[in-house]
Formats: C-alpha cells, structure tokens, sequence
C-alpha cells in the first residue's frame, strides 16, 4: 500500500480532483471514490459529468441501478466496491477513516483542508505505509516533498 496526499495551491478542487482520477482511469486502475454521504456521493457525479464543457469522466455512483464495469465507482461506503476498485480517492478528506484493501490511497486538499496533511503524514508513517505529500507548483504541476 502507499498513500498519496496532493495539497492544492491555487487550482479549485473542482478542477483538479477530476483531473487526478482522469490520470489514475488512464492508467488502467479502478478507482473507489469515497465521499462522506449520499449528498457528496451525488456531488461528485455532477462534478464527473460537469467538470469539462465538451466531456465527461465515465464513472458509476452508489444506488445506479445499472452496474457496468467503469474505472470509477463513487460511494459512501469503503466496503462498497463491485468493481474492485485497488484505488482510493477521498472526494472529502477525514483522517479518522482506515482504508484498507487498497493497493493506493489518494487524498487531495483544498488549500481550507490543508491542516489535515500533517496527520495524515504521521497516520501512515507510524504505521510504516509509505506516504508522498506533492504540492501543487504555479505552473500547475506537482512537488513532491516527501
């Protein structure tokens, strides 16, 4: 397992987010996207079908009453997961969730959630999972810091 925590700068989550699990789908993975109730569960889908004028992320959300397989699957629940996402993405940070059965966990923080970094860092160090912080540069690219 290996965590990944992005620390946004000055780019909106709501754009950002999207583009980070348009990366992880491109590379072949299935993402579980854990957000923390229905309501963020529906946010989230809007944002997948909004989130580009002329496109949309494929991806299914909890209570669709078709399943077929999409790299993403949004949800409230960690253990809800038909497609057998090996990613984690976490549509809402909370450092109190332990995610487990995930080859990758991913955090994204809004410049407001920021303060969650640190304790996130030391969850996953204590337990000796390996753990990158990357901090969004001016150009829009990513630092990794450690």
């Amino acid at each position: 397992m290996e965590v990944s925590i992005y620390q946004l700068a000055g780019q909106a989550f709501s754009k950002a987010f999207p583009k980070l699990l348009e990366t992880i789908a491109a590379r072949d993975m299935k993402v579980l996207v854990h957000c923390k109730d229905a309501d963020n569960v529906k946010q989230c889908d809007m944002l997948l079908w909004s989130f580009e004028q002329l496109s949309f992320l494929p991806h299914q959300m909890k209570g669709d009453s078709y399943i077929a397989p999409q790299a993403i699957y949004i949800t409230d629940q960690l253990h809800d997961n038909p497609h057998a996402g090996s990613v984690v993405a976490f549509y809402n940070a909370d450092a109190a969730i332990e995610p487990s059965g995930f080859s990758r966990i991913v955090y994204m923080l809004s410049s407001e959630e920021a303060y969650l970094a640190p304790a996130l860092l030391n969850k996953f160090q204590q337990k000796n999972i390996p753990c990158s912080l990357l901090t969004q540069q001016a150009n829009g690219g990513w630092l990794k810091q450690q």
